[in-house]
């Protein structure tokens, strides 16, 4: 396949850049060809159109008459084809650089980390819920299973979290007087 650029060359300074010469180098490897390259020039209102096939390319510009000024690169690959502007196409095909790759790994370490944090403080807020419902006579479970005895003392609530609350065949759960077990999901 092949791609088309199609664009309006700007100078540094943003306006239109009539006649200025583009250097296209085919690259191999590393190295760039010296001696295969197309030289397209931009036209009176700065416009190229070019067209590159599958390779990879290291684009420069000549403004004014000062040498040569390494733009970017551009990698045209089997499944790309259509008109795209000379920045598009080079920004297209810049891979991910490694400060962007770090920052990337960073952010999913930060992740993992908060995880594990936001479940160890769930195990906090259990372990600190279950301490205040003991420490007001009540009994919390999020355990589907009740395996030891339990008693909720008098004048106290208990509280058990799930579907189905299973008591153990050699557990009794004993509710004080004006007690309550709640059973929630």
């Amino acid at each position: 396949m092949a791609i088309t650029i199609k664009d309006i060359l700007v100078d540094p300074s943003g306006a239109p850049s009539p006649f200025t010469s583009i250097e296209v180098k085919t690259v191999i490897g590393y190295t760039s060809l010296k001696t295969t390259y197309l030289n397209p020039t931009s036209g009176p209102d700065g416009s190229i159109e070019f067209d590159l096939v599958v390779g990879k390319y290291e684009i420069y510009t000549e403004f004014n008459g000062a040498p040569p000024f390494k733009q970017g690169e551009i990698t045209v690959t089997d499944d790309l084809y259509g008109e795209y502007t000379l920045q598009l196409a080079m920004d297209l095909m810049t891979p991910l650089l490694p400060a962007q790759v770090i920052e990337v790994k960073e952010l999913v370490e930060d992740a993992a980390n908060s995880a594990a944090e936001a479940e160890e403080s769930a195990q906090e807020a259990k372990s600190a819920l279950d301490q205040v419902m003991v420490s007001v006579g009540g009994v919390l479970t999020t355990s589907r299973l009740i395996a030891e005895s339990i008693t909720i003392r008098d004048n106290s609530d208990a509280l058990s979290i799930g579907r189905k609350i299973t008591i153990a065949d050699d557990a009794i759960v004993t509710i004080g007087n004006n007690s309550e077990w709640w059973i929630g999901m």
